[in-house]
């Protein structure tokens, strides 16, 4: 049958010796103000997921939202408010992302207020790794808000100094290396965190005290290196003028360099500067806006190879340009490279839709990333035999 495989989301970190997995500890609570909790709104619908079973939960009245935490490619988590005739209303959390809502899932308020333990799910390949963190909803007015509690915190080397790191989750996405992410460097040693001079949004370049670094870090943020820099150039996104008469209306792009850089691109900021190194894109997340049902559709892709190819070289004062959506092309892989199959066999057949830059298609739905009611795609993969003019099977697939 059809299968989706995943991949890696993560760079070539090949500098990232300086700090390791037991240097960078997670904090859920922040006693200082400065590192309270920042919250984004999560949008809610009444039209529940049609993919959901909300069968137990069911009241008039409940609004459904949903968002990942973690990987871009992670399963979507449900959340549910539920009103209650007398008191605060109950959320109904979907940690385990079966997407099923239960009554063992539910979290009583206090004040209108949800403190909520939940993985942070990294995909690797088939595997799950998993990053507990705390989140915390606020419910008021009929607005849904939350946001990830507390920071990372850790040492790095400084030129010849050891300094303090934290690390804050600003866009409530379980990541920690967006542009939308606090970096704070304590960099004259002294203890204190300064807002002014100190915090920095998250960026592949950084002017810290007059002098430029690179920072190198993964997707997990549980390794992070600065090394001085002073030789970058521009990484810009191309946008084929094709896509964008297609309806492409929104486009993110992770891109990371072989020492580790991560560098974050959209629409709206196609352009960054970062240190001289070669990058390759590594995720893509792309929403198209159609006139047909249903209007908005989301495509998630994910890297597949690691070629020549698909990297792009940055020099020194260049304007070096990647265009991950390039030749799109769809082909099909069978379980058996030798091809040795025998009469009345089974043959397992992964369908790929991958660009030649080196990204695959990791799954599609139709609505946009925080859409409530966005649903699968039921696309299907169907096996014939042209000369005999029959279908031998049939199989849903993970794309459309």
């Amino acid at each position: 049958m059809p299968v989706l495989r995943l991949f890696l989301l993560s760079g070539c970190c090949t500098l990232l010796q300086t700090a390791s997995v037991d240097d960078w500890t997670y904090h859920p609570g922040a006693s200082q103000a400065a590192f309270r909790t920042q919250s984004v709104i999560l949008p809610l619908s009444e039209q529940r997921p049609e993919d959901v079973d909300a069968a137990q939960i069911a009241t008039p009245g409940t609004r459904f939202g949903q968002f990942r935490f973690g990987s871009f490619d992670s399963g979507r988590i449900v959340v549910a408010v539920v009103p209650q005739p007398n008191g605060p209303p109950h959320l109904y959390l979907d940690a385990n992302r079966d997407r099923k809502l239960t009554q063992k899932e539910r979290h009583d308020a206090a004040g209108n207020v949800w403190s909520v333990n939940l993985n942070a799910d990294f995909l690797d390949g088939f595997l799950v790794n998993s990053d507990e963190r705390k989140l915390r909803f606020r419910y008021s007015n009929g607005i849904l808000i939350y946001g990830t509690v507390g920071f990372i915190e850790g040492k790095t080397r400084l030129d010849e100094r050891t300094v303090g790191i934290r690390r804050v989750d600003a866009n409530a996405n379980g990541r920690f290396s967006d542009s939308e992410d606090e970096l704070w460097v304590d960099h004259n040693s002294d203890g204190t965190w300064d807002a002014f001079t100190e915090r920095f949004s998250f960026a592949p370049m950084l002017r810290v005290a007059d002098k430029r670094y690179s920072t190198l870090t993964d997707v997990r943020s549980q390794v992070f290196a600065m090394e001085a820099n002073t030789q970058t150039g521009l990484l810009t996104l191309q946008v084929p003028e094709e896509l964008k008469q297609r309806g492409l209306e929104k486009l993110n792009v992770v891109m990371a360099g072989r020492t580790g850089s991560l560098v974050n691109l959209n629409l709206n900021s196609p352009s960054a500067r970062v240190p001289v190194d070669e990058y390759r894109a590594v995720s893509l997340v792309a929403t198209f806006e159609r006139t047909e049902f249903p209007p908005v559709w989301t495509y998630t892709f994910v890297n597949r190879t690691d070629t020549a190819a698909n990297w792009t070289e940055v020099t020194e004062d260049s304007d070096a340009k990647c265009d991950p959506l390039r030749s799109i092309q769809l082909s099909a892989k069978l379980d058996r490279a030798d091809g040795s199959y025998a009469t009345g066999g089974h043959v397992r057949i992964t369908p790929v839709l991958s660009t030649t830059a080196g990204l695959e298609l990791q799954g599609a739905y139709y609505g946009r990333e925080s859409t409530a009611s966005a649903g699968e795609p039921t696309a299907t993969v169907t096996l014939g035999d042209p000369i005999a003019d029959q279908q031998i099977g049939v199989r849903s697939s993970g794309f459309n």
